[in-house]
């Protein structure tokens, strides 16, 4: 009979009776499952909550900023209140700890504070007090600065969140300077603190699209993401009794940083922010009403090394109508291509079939069009059937279909994963098991390029699926969603196309060389890269399907409404 872990151990260091939504949201989690013991809640009893932020800085110099980031926060608030379901905490509501109804021991504690105000040590009384828990970890959801031997009071140390890239940017205020610096992205980093501010032990890293028009915004984004790499950490912690250091996506020799350590900004810094939103904001706008945009098919003929974009034979789908997302089928003797055929007044995408010639599309055909929203029909043969797993996300679920009638007889034989919004699911056979690459949100804001997760089977149709345990084995928004089947290169190497997310959605793909999948582990490495850049007006490529003599990929095309002279 195997042995069941004990439930570790965890104890809560807090500044009062409340919480941040996004802590509220951890602490819910932890509490509906077994493998925790949220044991102990420790108060900061020096904390006041009401006192006045500027009277406790005493640096007037920081005023405008307080006072304009008040202003933003409440206008982007508003203005993206309804991208937050009801579902998700909104993290900076504050919730009663109280609400949780857990039977925890309630500690309050006196920190030794610093002259700067900055840094909080505790007596040898209070230690001794959170010693006698004996805790496994500690999570920090208050105090300021931690030192001294409070940070190993606990047997796995204190946790803490730094919202930031630490090779980026450390400091404060989280979300603000990856706005204003125009950083692509926003990171966040999950460590156990140690004597050196920011800059622990690295348990989890991940990084999230940067929200360009408010850094309120990008900062709650931040929070409400990060709520999951908490919950992952601790269950490896809780199934293994360690935290493995998560891989690094470069290696430097010494892991310096170069960057100046961020404070609250000054007037100028928070002018030049504003202007910085002011400007995306007005390309947002111009970007949108001025053009339209329209994806198109690529087809190259031939192997696709040394093959250029601009001799690639295109296919445009006829107007009020859009093709993406394109997959190669040979079957009977005939090469079809499945692809994502959407409908611009519809809002809405089906799967369609046609015939490639050299010539081009002949005898275009549904394949199958639910009533609700397909796209990346992604094809696969099992046992001499012809399968298709469709993005189909709107369902809850990732589908199986069946061909029964070669091209457009199609059947839903099962839900392959349930209850999980996952999209650009794809397959591949290695090493006699099967394995699903699927980009999953997991908290609910419908961002389904942070994640990229793997799950396992025996057999495709009929087998169950089994989350990996390195899920998520990539968390970056640049590089994790799937752009196209994973294949076997010339030399033997599989190689995951991963779109290239930035501040267009599908501005490009990467080559991703899988140098390592198994069951239990995962690595990748970047080899290539190609952006749309090939002709005017080319803005978007996410997407390829090659194969040795024949690759098809899809383009966005933009083209200008209106022209000089017309009116609208």
């Amino acid at each position: 009979m195997e042995n069941k872990r004990a439930a570790i151990r965890i104890g809560v260091l807090v500044n009062g009776a409340s919480v941040h939504g996004w802590e509220y949201t951890i602490l819910q989690r932890l509490a509906a499952d077994d493998r925790f013991d949220v044991c102990a809640f420790i108060a900061d009893a020096t904390h006041r909550p009401k006192l006045s932020k500027f009277r406790r800085d005493r640096d007037w110099g920081r005023l405008p900023f307080n006072v304009v980031n008040r202003l933003e926060g409440k206008f982007s608030a508003r203005k993206y209140a309804s991208a937050w379901p009801k579902t998700i905490n909104y993290p900076d509501d504050s919730f009663e700890i109280s609400s949780l109804n857990l039977a925890a021991t309630a500690i309050k504690v006196m920190p030794n504070i610093s002259k700067s105000g900055l840094i909080h040590r505790l007596s040898e009384g209070d230690l001794a007090k959170i010693r006698d828990l004996k805790l496994d970890v500690m999570l920090r959801f208050g105090f300021n600065i931690l030192r001294g031997d409070l940070l190993t009071a606990a047997r796995h140390g204190i946790w803490s969140f730094h919202h930031a890239d630490h090779r980026v940017n450390r400091g404060s205020p989280a979300g603000f300077w990856e706005v204003a610096n125009g950083e692509m992205t926003t990171g966040t980093m999950l460590q156990r603190l140690t004597e050196d501010l920011d800059n622990g032990v690295v348990l989890r890293t991940a990084k999230y699209l940067t929200m360009r028009s408010s850094w309120n915004e990008n900062r709650r984004r931040a929070y409400a993401k990060s709520t999951v790499m908490m919950i992952d950490a601790l269950g490896e912690l809780a199934d293994t009794g360690s935290v493995a250091a998560p891989p690094e996506e470069a290696s430097p020799a010494f892991q310096l940083f170069d960057r100046p350590l961020y404070l609250a900004p000054r007037p100028a810094q928070t002018a030049r922010a504003l202007l910085t939103i002011g400007r995306h904001t007005a390309n947002d706008v111009f970007r949108f009403r001025g053009f339209s945009y329209r994806w198109a098919l690529l087809v190259a003929r031939g192997p696709l090394r040394g093959q250029s974009l601009r001799r690639m034979q295109r296919l445009t789908a006829p107007a009020g109508t859009y093709w993406a997302d394109p997959f190669i089928v040979r079957r009977n003797g005939e090469t079809r291509v499945l692809f994502e055929d959407f409908d611009l007044t519809a809002g809405r995408g089906k799967i369609s079939s046609a015939r490639l010639t050299d010539k081009g599309f002949e005898d275009i055909q549904t394949a199958f069009a639910p009533d609700y929203h397909l796209s990346y029909p992604f094809p696969f043969e099992h046992r001499g059937e012809l399968y298709c797993m469709p993005e189909s996300y709107q369902s809850g679920a990732v589908e199986l279909w069946k061909c029964v009638d070669f091209p457009t007889g199609w059947v839903k034989v099962r839900d392959m994963l349930t209850t999980v919004s996952a999209v650009d699911s794809t397959l591949i056979q290695h090493n006699e098991r099967w394995y699903m690459f699927t980009n999953v949100d997991r908290v609910g804001l419908g961002d389904h390029c942070d994640e990229l997760h793997i799950y396992s089977a025996d057999d495709p149709v009929t087998g169950e699926w089994t989350p990996h345990p390195a899920n998520p084995v990539v968390s970056n928004a640049v590089s994790s969603r799937m752009g196209g089947a994973i294949v076997c290169n010339e030399g033997g190497a599989l190689i995951r196309p991963a779109q290239r997310t930035g501040a267009f959605y599908g501005s490009g793909l990467f080559f991703q060389e899988i140098e390592e999948l198994t069951p239990t582990s995962y690595r990748e490495r970047w080899v290539e890269e190609i952006r749309p850049q090939w002709v005017s007006g080319a803005v978007g490529l996410h997407h390829c399907h090659y194969s040795p003599d024949l690759s098809v990929l899809d383009i966005c095309l933009r083209e200008r409404k209106f022209g000089f002279g017309q009116r609208k």
